[in-house]
């Protein structure tokens, strides 16, 4: 019995062909991007959840006094202080990332991040060993993962290779490969390639960091405890280290501390500073993709609705036979909720292989997602495919059988079916489509426009021809004179902070207010190389050292921690530190990229033999031949210390990639969306023709024009299309901004130019639809209408 009811479906399936490959094709997308859209939703929520002890295991994390948001730094003795002074701190790690020269097997170093932390690190965290041991207590021995084992070692098995760390530099050693890790996960918090024993951290003089030294901040300190309860109460009886580490840092004073389970710490997006630990992908990152999927799903089996029903005027007379032969109402449901399960189900197979385009193109286009469907192996995903498949074949069936089941045997033998009546659900149904279009639509025309805004965007500073190289002080001098001669190069200058790259947060004291700024140390003529205009006052002094530690420029948004009028800033005392500084001049505000706010910034100028970057602005267009020479004459003169280097732009070039590529994504989506509402609005047209193809027989034999016609089929639909069309704009514009500006701090916004262009193409669109059916009705011959009815 049911096989034969399955090959009848599938001999129906393969009779109305056009019908099965649009709705195998558009669930297939449909489904494609909900799945899509589930794995991005697990990856982004999945951050730290492979460790074990999760709930007993916190990261310590500060609050500056007088600052607004948190910092991921915390003072390097609390780890271990808090182990003798509290008996609910079981064990503690430090964990801090520095870069530094390293050197494998191969020819040239390396300039590359090393972590250093305490031996029990294994016991807070759960990273498999590959081979070799993770015991980190050897003095002389590394742990590294995976990928560094190939970069250095090539194919050879790393164990007891060695790495020489701090390579050409006085303080070189060579450490042995104790163990190879499997390759951090992309959903880790905690990013490393070669792990080593705290004890060997080292300052710049080469002396050994004191393990009770307040004045250091390590990157993360980690506890765990014996009661996850005890945290709360533990962040207050942490008060007794403030004053201990405030003593030791005057210039960067603490008011708290915070214990932050680490199923949250990769939870940040704006509230925490100095954070040098990664953090999961944004809201707008998690949730945007799923409201777009869910649309493009909805959208898919709205379509697959309404073509079923307009279609089913094909199946009338077997519908009829089924009930004479004592078929149910009940058996033509399942029997039509069977045929939309076999589609479903063909749907997700095409969404398969879609999927194995997609995914890998989605996460080649942003940084730190890589997103995997494991359709054998991966039983969440198997499960919510089998939901899938339920729900939609439901979603889109259930209406569709309810309707063709309900008609009666003796109205369709007798030819007084006036089928689908005012069909008023399906056209709803394609309202919501067109909404759907309209919101789709709208999110590709903005992001396109954002897109545009951001690459001309200026940041206030020159961001298209600077280079900066990373350097010692001694290094300097030269390099700078074998640089600043090389074609191509238009000015350099030196500096110890560079805007978006190098800047140290400070505390910045008017009177009794305290605000977190950004300081940034530079040299003589880094404003003009910058582009940096001065919009009051005056500029550093060149080859003049009286401005060293007296004077200082600041951003214009300073003035407004301080309520201060931007023309009478000139000439005000404040203090950062110990020292007292006058307000020479001041810059517009800086932007340094357009996802994260940006600190107030003050520049200070420090003396030449101070410089860790070298600045150096190009001649137009020449960027690429600037940064070449630029590492020929590192070499000539340093062939055994890494060229270090970056283009400035590199700090808008991601957001503009991000834009580019989220604009991609809608329109890719907005064409599907247009495809399926064009569909499903053919199919609904040619089913209202249908049921008046007598009506109009007549109207053109006693002379109605064609417009008079056009209005009888199109009418209803024109009242659905102008409902549809404001709310989908309004939809569209709200959804859009506020995904915008929950990606950009700063962006263009929605204005009438992308409600116009959406307006526009989507009226396209449809009215080439309508002409199409018109063209055909206008086509028909009455007499053959008339004498077939």
């Amino acid at each position: 019995m049911f096989f034969n009811q399955f090959k009848t479906i599938i001999r129906q399936l393969a009779a109305r062909k056009m019908y099965t490959i649009i709705n195998v094709l558009g669930l297939g997308i449909g489904i494609t991007a909900i799945v899509w859209a589930f794995q991005d939703y697990r990856h982004g929520t999945s951050f730290d959840n492979f460790h074990k002890d999760q709930t007993h295991i916190f990261r310590v994390i500060t609050q500056n006094d007088g600052g607004d948001v948190k910092n991921g730094y915390c003072p390097l003795p609390v780890a271990l202080f808090a182990k003798q002074d509290f008996a609910s701190v079981t064990q503690s790690v430090r964990f801090e990332n520095r870069y530094i020269t390293i050197k494998g097997s191969q020819e040239e170093p390396f300039s590359d991040k090393i972590t250093y932390t305490d031996p029990a690190f294994f016991d807070f965290f759960n990273f498999p060993l590959l081979y070799g041991s993770n015991d980190l207590t050897s003095l002389s021995g590394v742990v590294i993962t995976e990928s560094v084992a190939k970069k250095y070692f090539g194919n050879e098995n790393a164990l007891g290779k060695n790495l020489m760390l701090f390579a050409g530099e006085p303080n070189q050693k060579l450490f042995q490969v104790n163990g190879v890790l499997k390759d951090v996960p992309i959903n880790s918090s905690l990013n490393f390639g070669i792990l080593l024993n705290f004890e060997n951290y080292q300052l710049t003089d080469g002396s050994k960091l004191a393990a009770n030294d307040w004045k250091y901040l390590a990157d993360a300190v980690f506890l765990k405890l014996k009661n996850e309860q005890d945290a709360s109460r533990l962040e207050t009886d942490f008060n007794k280290y403030v004053a201990l580490q405030n003593a030791a840092r005057s210039e960067l004073k603490i008011s708290r501390f915070y214990f932050e389970p680490i199923s949250k710490m990769a939870d940040h997006e704006d509230d925490i500073q100095n954070n040098a630990l990664f953090q999961r992908p944004g809201n707008s990152g998690i949730y945007g993709p799923l409201v777009l999927a869910i649309l493009i799903l909805l959208s898919s089996c709205l379509n697959f609705a309404n073509t079923t029903v307009a279609q089913a005027n094909q199946r009338l007379k077997e519908m009829g036979v089924r009930k004479v032969m004592g078929g149910n109402k009940l058996q033509l449901i399942i029997q039509q909720l069977a045929g939309c399960l076999l589609i479903t189900f063909l749907a997700v197979l095409l969404s398969i292989l879609f999927n194995m385009w997609w995914l890998p193109t989605f996460s080649s286009m942003f940084e730190g997602i890589k997103l995997e469907a494991n359709y054998l192996h991966d039983f969440t995903l198997i499960k919510f495919l089998i939901g899938i498949i339920l729900g939609v074949s439901i979603l889109a069936g259930l209406y569709p059988a309810l309707y063709i089941s309900r008609f009666n045997a003796s109205q369709i033998f007798r030819g007084g079916l006036n089928y689908g009546g005012n069909n008023l659900f399906s056209k709803l149904l394609l309202g919501l489509q067109i909404t759907i279009a309209f919101i789709t639509v709208t999110a590709g025309f903005g992001f396109a426009r954002n897109a545009k805004f951001q690459q001309d965007f200026n940041f206030g500073f020159n961001q298209n021809n600077i280079v900066g190289v990373r350097l010692k002080p001694e290094e300097f001098t030269a390099f700078n004179e074998a640089v600043k001669n090389l074609n191509s190069v238009e000015s350099t200058c030196g500096s110890v902070s560079q805007i978006g790259f190098s800047w140290r947060d400070k505390q910045l004291e008017v009177g009794d207010r305290k605000k977190e700024i950004e300081f940034l140390s530079v040299g003589d003529r880094y404003f003009d190389v910058m582009g940096l205009a001065l919009t009051h006052g005056n500029g550093f002094q060149d080859q003049n050292d009286a401005d060293v530690n007296k004077s200082i420029i600041v951003t214009e948004d300073i003035c407004n921690l301080f309520n201060w009028k931007v023309d009478e800033t000139v000439n005000k005392q404040i203090h950062i530190d110990t020292m007292s500084y006058t307000i020479i001049g001041t810059v517009k505000p800086l932007m340094r990229n357009f996802f994260n706010r940006s600190n107030p910034m003050v520049f200070t100028k420090t003396t030449d033999d101070a410089y860790t970057h070298l600045i150096v602005k190009a001649q137009s267009n020449k960027l690429g031949s600037v940064m070449d020479q630029l590492k020929a004459s590192w070499t000539g003169l340093y062939p055994l210390r890494p060229f270090n280097a970056f283009y400035q732009n590199e700090l808008a070039t991601e957001a503009q990639r991000v834009n580019e590529s989220i604009a991609k994504i809608f329109l890719w989506f907005s064409i599907i969306s247009m495809l399926l509402t064009c569909t499903g609005m053919f199919a609904l047209i040619s089913l209202t023709i249908l049921k008046k193809t007598r009506e109009i027989a007549i109207r053109k034999v006693v002379g109605a024009s064609l417009k008079d016609i056009t209005i009888v089929i199109h009418k209803s639909y024109l009242i659905i299309f102008i409902i549809a069309s404001c709310l989908g704009i309004f939809a569209g514009m709200s959804l859009t901004k506020l995904l915008m500006d929950l990606i950009f701090r700063i962006n263009i916004g929605i204005n009438m130019n992308t409600v116009m262009n959406t307006l526009i193409t989507i009226c396209v669109l449809v009215c080439t639809i309508a002409a199409i059916k018109i063209w055909q009705v206008d086509r028909m011959k009455p007499a053959a209408v008339l004498k077939a009815n």
